[in-house]
C-alpha cells in the first residue's frame, strides 16, 4: 500500500528486495524468537529499505505484523481493524444522496489530512449506481 502495488515482483529466493525482507526476519527471530513485534529499540527486525522507509513506526509495526513469517504469530484481520494506527485513519461516508450532491470532496478542510496530497480522485462518493432503465431488445430480469 505504501508504495502503491507489490514491494517485490516475486516472494522467493532470488529477488533482492524480498532476500532482504526475508534476512530481516531470519536475523531478528534468531535473537527473538519468542518476541512480539514491540515498540521496544530492538522490537523490530530490520528488512532492508522498503520496511525502513515506513516512517511511521506504528504503521511499520503493523505491516511487520501483516508479514510476519509464521502464519500463527501473524496479526489477525481483527486485530488489524482494531490497531490504534488503523483506527485514527480517518474515512468518509455518505449515508445518502441528500446528504449532499453525491459526492464528498476528501480534500476539503473538515476531510483527511492527507487526502489532499494523495493522486486519488478526490470527488467520490460510496453509493451503489443509480439504476437505469434498460435500452435492449430483452429483459435483463427487472427491466434495468
Amino acid at each position: 500500500m505504501k508504495y502503491k502495488g507489490n514491494p517485490w515482483s516475486a516472494a522467493e529466493p532470488g529477488n533482492r528486495l524480498y532476500d532482504n525482507f526475508s534476512k530481516g526476519w531470519e536475523e531478528w527471530l534468531a535473537k527473538h524468537p519468542d518476541t512480539e513485534i514491540n515498540e521496544g529499540p530492538d522490537g523490530t527486525p530490520k528488512c532492508g529499505a522498503i520496511i525502513q522507509n515506513v516512517t511511521i513506526s506504528a504503521l511499520k509495526r503493523l505491516i511487520l505484523k501483516m508479514t510476519h513469517p509464521n502464519p500463527v504469530k501473524r496479526i489477525q484481520v481483527q486485530d488489524v481493524v482494531n490497531d490504534r494506527w488503523v483506527k485514527q485513519i480517518e474515512c468518509c461516508v455518505l449515508e445518502n444522496e441528500a446528504a449532499c450532491d453525491g459526492g464528498i470532496d476528501a480534500s476539503a478542510r473538515k476531510s483527511c489530512r492527507l487526502a489532499s496530497k494523495s493522486l486519488v480522485k478526490k470527488l467520490h462518493n460510496h453509493l451503489p449506481p443509480v439504476k437505469v432503465k434498460a435500452v435492449y431488445d430483452f429483459d435483463l430480469g427487472d427491466g434495468y
